[in-house]
């Protein structure tokens, strides 16, 4: 991501009106077609988040701001939403992200993330984890 063209071309309120419109889409039009195709009901999720090509110098203080805000949207307002969320291609410098990240977080969401590396071993592990009836390829 081009973190300087994007705070260019949005403010940080539009961002966050963007995440919200996608949580409110993800709870009333997504769960609601899977709740049918299952034929049970479906009210959570699982994030896969890679990290490819994450460096220190693009965690700014802007960086820093809209996570934390978009932490305290999703905890305040969709707590249950999130099944697992997965880091995949995490570099060195996530642990340095994820430490910043970390206090906003309450204890359930932080036993919901999965840190798996990259790699085969990545991929296996994330394959076991969503399941067969989750079509993945390496190449993701």
């Amino acid at each position: 991501i081009d973190f300087e063209a994007l705070f260019a071309a949005c403010t940080v309120e539009q961002m966050l009106h963007a995440h919200i419109q996608l949580q409110e889409y993800q709870n009333k039009v997504v769960y609601e077609e899977a709740s049918k195709r299952a034929g049970r009901l479906k009210v959570k999720g699982s994030n896969i988040l890679d990290m490819r090509g994450l460096s220190m110098w693009m965690f700014t203080s802007q960086i820093k701001d809209l996570v934390a805000k978009i932490s305290a949207i999703n905890q305040d307002n969709y707590p249950e939403g999130l099944y697992k969320c997965y880091v995949i291609n995490a570099p060195w410098a996530f642990q340095a992200v994820f430490a910043f990240i970390k206090p906003f977080l309450n204890e359930n969401t932080v036993k919901k993330i999965s840190i798996l590396g990259s790699g085969d071993e990545m991929f296996d592990a994330l394959k076991e984890a969503l399941g067969d009836d989750v079509h993945i390829s390496k190449e993701m």
